[in-house]
């Protein structure tokens, strides 16, 4: 039975579809390019960040509904009822693959989100050989590094690694507690000492006294109180320098560039080794 339009005619239909039909994930957005930084993050161009990445991925889910359209406007000024499903099935299933590519171009925002909220402060930083040596070096620059060396040695101290004996007149050559206690008051907190470090009054009184007792005093304080006598000034210094120096040197093309070789060498012994060509797994 006739349906009022020949074989010519619906294909004709059936390609202006198609044409109307998105193109998914095949076209690239031009308003999201790769950043320049070694987060991994997007740049998105435009005055508004926020509002540029919104506009393309209302843009991307708003051409599969455009194609629709006119297909359906196309097809039913024949009333071809047949013809006119098939053809709503199939422009129905390109719209559901065009949002799933927009959707996929939202994703770029996640990323983001993960590398802000990356968190570093002086122990992580400490524990990073490659960050460390940089870290310290910038500190060198800007005339801070005695608190990056008061708080490294501070840090030994509190894991019971000793490198001084008692007295330099002391006839064991052992390093000690009470010898590596002396060393750090003399060389950080000691008024005039070489590498003074700022902290309150009260906290330098507090290890003074401490200090000027001698070391018959200091054995008979309680172990977790000599471990942890420079606690307080620890906490004071590391929060001025993390609150000042960390911060700024985290925004240099120093620490960017280190992170990044440091991500990829960890990469390269986390993939699994490359076996010679024509050789399996066994």
């Amino acid at each position: 039975m006739s349906t009022g339009i020949d074989d010519d005619d619906r294909e004709d239909e059936e390609a202006k579809l198609e044409e109307g039909a998105p193109r998914g994930n095949g076209r690239k957005n031009p308003a999201i390019v790769p950043a320049d930084d070694d987060t991994g993050m997007v740049a998105v161009t435009g005055g508004d960040d926020g509002a540029t990445a919104t506009a393309a991925g209302a843009a991307a889910g708003a051409a599969p509904a455009r194609g629709l359209a006119r297909g359906l406007s196309s097809l039913s000024s024949h009333g071809t009822g047949g013809n006119r499903r098939d053809a709503l099935q199939r422009g129905q299933r390109n719209s559901t693959r065009g949002r799933g590519g927009g959707g996929g171009g939202g994703g770029g925002g996640g990323g983001q989100d993960r590398g802000v909220m990356e968190v570093w402060n002086f122990e992580r930083l400490a524990r990073t050989p490659l960050l460390a040596a940089a870290f310290e070096d910038y500190s060198k620059r800007a005339l801070c590094h005695e608190s990056v060396l008061f708080l490294s040695e501070v840090s030994r101290y509190q894991s019971d690694d000793y490198a001084t004996s008692a007295r330099p007149s002391s006839e064991s050559s052992c390093p000690t507690q009470f010898g590596t206690f002396c060393y750090i008051t003399d060389t950080f907190i000691k008024g005039g000492s070489p590498e003074e470090v700022n902290i309150s009054d009260a906290d330098k009184k507090a290890i003074l006294d401490v200090y000027h007792k001698g070391e018959e005093s200091f054995g008979g304080v309680n172990e977790e109180d000599r471990r942890m006598i420079f606690s307080p000034a620890y906490l004071e210094v590391k929060s001025m320098l993390e609150a000042n120096l960390l911060r700024r040197f985290l925004n240099t093309d120093r620490f960017k560039s280190v992170r990044m070789q440091r991500e990829n060498v960890q990469a390269m012994m986390d993939s699994p080794p490359m076996l010679p060509a024509g050789v399996g797994a066994v």
